[in-house]
């Protein structure tokens, strides 16, 4: 490997093993996960399901993906198909929005500054593009959400009833 690269490699893992970061996307990947995020899979472009890619190639690929399913519902008791296939947040996200908005809707979204995600409308992301969104933070002293704060946040959209925090008193 490249000097300067594997010298940024270890003072990137130095700075992570040393830094706490409250990124709410962010995790910190056990050693088996990073070992196979550097392993032949990465070569390999499988788009589709087992048995039905769009390219060659993939058939171990397929064993793979079949069996983190296998393993998924087990793991939750389940016979129900599983989706094991790596997709952020911004996708599912994406995905709702369609499903249960119309492009203007309003949407009440905590702030990005205090933990918020870029797809809870930031003016950068589609989300904050296609809907009206209102934010709300956290409380600078306790920095914990000041549920009474929003259940106050009242405008021509939004209208929050005290009844839905009340397992918040």
């Amino acid at each position: 490997m490249d000097e300067q690269v594997q010298q940024l490699i270890q003072k990137e893992t130095e700075r992570q093993e040393n830094t706490l970061d409250l990124i709410a996307s962010e995790n910190i990947c056990s050693s088996d996960v990073r070992a196979a995020l550097s392993s032949p899979f990465v070569n390999k472009y499988a788009e589709g399901y087992p048995g039905k890619r769009y390219y060659a190639g993939n058939q171990v690929i397929d064993e793979l993906e079949l069996l983190c399913q296998k393993r998924a519902q087990e793991l939750f008791h389940t016979d129900y198909h599983v989706n094991v296939q790596p997709y952020s947040g911004s996708p599912a996200n994406l995905a709702i929005y369609a499903a249960l908005l119309e492009p203007g809707d309003s949407i009440l979204s905590m702030d990005l500054a205090q933990g918020g995600h870029l797809t809870h409308g930031s003016p950068v992301n589609w989300s904050g593009k296609f809907y009206d969104f209102h934010f709300y933070g956290v409380n600078k002293e306790t920095e914990e959400i000041d549920f009474i704060a929003v259940v106050e946040t009242e405008n021509d959209d939004f209208t929050y009833s005290v009844e839905i925090f009340n397992d918040f008193d």
